[in-house]
């Protein structure tokens, strides 16, 4: 049992909007309790907690930290996006997501839990959005 956390810088080509991809999978068996810092960027996120459905949401540029509870059996993919990608790519103003988040359709994004078994695929098929 364990907390597996795995990161992955973009290609070139997206560099401009795309920080970095991440993943997080919780098989400790309880809730862990965490922090999450400013970082400058706005997160789209598709998690699964021990159930078929994937909630895809977006998690905007924080300006405080902020307290959070990460389920057991959560598990996380997550795409940091550059401010200069939010209104281009979403279509809506960063106030939006300040400070908190949205949940978004799946409609554009297309995911499906077997996108997310690997890391390393789950970031390469991204790139073909």
């Amino acid at each position: 049992m364990s907390l597996i956390i795995q990161s992955a810088l973009p290609d070139s080509s997206i560099s401009h909007f795309v920080h970095s991809f991440w993943m997080l999978e919780n098989k400790t068996g309880k809730d862990i309790p965490s922090t999450v810092l400013p970082n400058g960027m706005v997160d789209l996120a598709v998690m699964n907690i021990y159930s078929d459905e994937w909630e895809i949401s977006i998690r905007g540029l924080d300006t405080i930290p902020s307290q959070i509870n990460i389920p057991a059996g959560t598990k996380m993919f997550s795409i940091g996006f550059k401010l200069l990608a939010v209104e281009y790519l979403f279509g809506d103003s960063i106030k939006e997501v300040l400070n908190g988040g949205k949940n978004i359709s799946n409609k554009i994004w297309n995911f499906n839990a077997d996108d997310l078994n690997d890391f390393k695929v789950s970031a390469k098929n991204l790139l073909k959005l």
